[in-house]
């Protein structure tokens, strides 16, 4: 799921995993550093092809970013502090209708969307207050890497030199607003510590993989285009779309909350 769905997916799959007593809380925080990667659809489609003009790029930032993220699962699998057997009889077994797990899935993934939406339209109003258009490129380069991984790609796509080494760096971080999605999905017994401590080498490994990637294409496939490319984005057609999509989830919430009162008013 983290492979496929980014790393919201990856934490969502490992929270429920802890919640059904499948793992432990250390086994999620060293499973982290495996499955809280990004999605092939953001990497090779939204940075490669849509902010640096090459979706070949793209391949190369995603295969390096799950290389580094498989080799510090791996590396993170030789520090376990739980112990070898667990009571295997504490997993419960959930049987439900079709109907009401369909109701509970759709349920969840409105909230943790909603979820998700919020702290990422929170850290862009953060970034647009701390760095405003006038200010210092490098700043806000910086800037954006530290608070949220869209911003960080963007304003690496826009610099004139240095544009994987960039991407790669915003993408293993994911930003203070990744982390804070994070924090929100995971239960609290899961710490982040361990994911923290390996970024320095998962940065180093994306990037070597990425460029190892790329050196064995052509040097006309994996030319950059950058700002050019980004402009292909055309954010501003898709905010009606967006605001559609939010307001749907508000009203399925809404919906489902007051259809939960109706029944605890009168169960019969």
């Amino acid at each position: 799921m983290g492979m496929l769905g980014g790393f919201a997916s990856g934490c969502s799959s490992i929270s429920s995993l802890v919640k059904t007593n499948a793992i432990t809380p250390d086994e999620a925080r060293r499973l982290l550093c495996c499955c809280a990667g990004i999605s092939p659809a953001f990497a090779i489609s939204a940075v490669g092809y849509g902010m640096l003009g090459n979706s070949f790029v793209g391949w190369a930032l995603f295969l390096g970013n799950w290389a580094a993220c498989f080799f510090c699962g791996w590396l993170m699998s030789f520090r376990s502090d739980s112990p070898k057997l667990r009571d295997t009889n504490t997993q419960t077994a959930l049987h439900t209708s079709i109907g009401n797990a369909f109701v509970a899935s759709v349920n969840g993934a409105v909230a943790k969307m909603l979820t998700i939406c919020g702290f990422v339209v929170i850290f862009a109003l953060f970034a647009a207050v701390l760095a405003p258009e006038n200010a210092p490129y490098k700043a806000a380069l910086l800037l954006d890497l530290l608070l949220e991984i869209s911003a960080g790609c963007r304003s690496a796509a826009a610099e004139p030199a240095g544009q994987l080494f960039f991407c790669t760096i915003s993408i293993s971080l994911l930003g203070l607003c990744g982390w804070a999605q994070m924090r929100a999905i995971l239960p609290d017994s899961v710490s982040l510590r361990t994911f923290l401590f390996t970024r320095p080498l998962h940065i180093a490994l994306a990037y070597g993989v990425a460029r190892l990637l790329l050196k064995l294409l052509p040097g006309d496939a994996v030319a950059l285009t950058g700002l050019a490319a980004g402009e292909r984005l055309v954010l501003a057609s898709s905010l009606p779309w967006e605001s559609a999509l939010c307001l749907f989830a508000f009203l399925a919430v809404t919906c489902q909350a007051i259809t939960s009162l109706r029944r605890n008013a009168n169960p019969l």
